[in-house]
């Protein structure tokens, strides 16, 4: 399996979020070439398409299309997305109440906006894996590197990969086969999550905002919005308690305890 996942913020609604849709990768292979297709019809330049400048009135080239031409381009590849995704997932934050529990508390595990969207999206879809008798299935995930600057994805990206490189039994239990990020150039797949992570940044289909997209995909595969709002960021820390925390570092070696150095030039097997 692969996943995809991408971020969007939009500080009008004041939601972060990060999307993450998985399917096999022969069936990421097969959507590339008509989503494609779909973008040189639109523009024979269009080669990566960016939700949130569709509506743009001043990014090439969707200023110059009209709303139908704009509506049929994301009908289009709405569609594509459909036949492809087996499962998505969003972690969302609203982040008002993120920024209201911080000013109480510090940031919830030392994470950033970016790394609770992305942990919650790894966490679901191993658990859509076990419920689906599809346990054995380990995700390659690709993440989008352009998201560095927004939420604290390098932050993210800097831990996910050192625990999974050292780490086997998170990878086992998260259903990790590998992470990396990379451009939307290099992985043309993360344009879906681009486009899902963008619908729940701009609507509360949890009550009763749905968009069109997000209405014409639910039928067609399992979609898992997971609100991280302020009331499930306290129970989240009340539980992480420092017994918690230790047995945590201790069931995944996350530190070995060492004697600490006298100072700088002191060789590790001093007296």
């Amino acid at each position: 399996m692969e996943g995809y996942a991408d971020g969007s913020w939009t500080p009008a609604r004041q939601l972060y979020a990060v999307a993450a849709l998985i399917a096999p990768a022969q069936a990421w292979a097969a959507l590339q070439t008509p989503w494609s297709q779909v973008l040189r019809r639109a523009d024979p330049k269009l080669e990566i398409f960016h939700r949130a400048d569709l509506y743009s009135p001043y990014v090439e080239p969707y200023c110059r299309w009209d709303d139908a031409k704009r509506a049929r381009v994301l009908a289009e590849l709405t569609r594509l997305l459909a036949g492809t995704a087996k499962y998505a997932v969003a972690g969302v934050l609203l982040k008002d109440e993120y920024d209201s529990f911080c000013g109480r508390h510090g940031r919830p595990l030392g994470a950033t906006p970016y790394e609770l969207c992305a942990d919650t999206c790894i966490g679901f879809v191993s658990k859509w894996l076990e419920a689906n008798d599809l346990g054995s299935e380990r995700v390659a995930y690709f993440f989008e590197a352009g998201d560095r600057e927004h939420g604290g994805s390098g932050q993210f990206s800097d831990s996910i990969q050192r625990i999974i490189r050292r780490f086997a039994q998170y990878r086992e239990e998260m259903r990790i086969a590998s992470a990396s990020f990379v451009s939307k150039r290099d992985a043309p797949a993360l344009q879906t999550a681009d486009l899902l992570a963008y619908e729940f940044t701009h609507c509360r289909p949890d009550i009763g905002e749905p968009t069109e997209t997000l209405r014409t995909l639910a039928p067609t595969f399992p979609i898992h919005p997971v609100y991280l709002h302020g009331e499930l960021l306290e129970d989240l820390a009340s539980r992480y308690t420092d017994a918690v925390e230790k047995q945590v570092r201790k069931d995944y070696t996350l530190w070995r305890p060492h004697r600490k150095r006298r100072n700088l030039s002191e060789p590790p097997n001093s007296p």
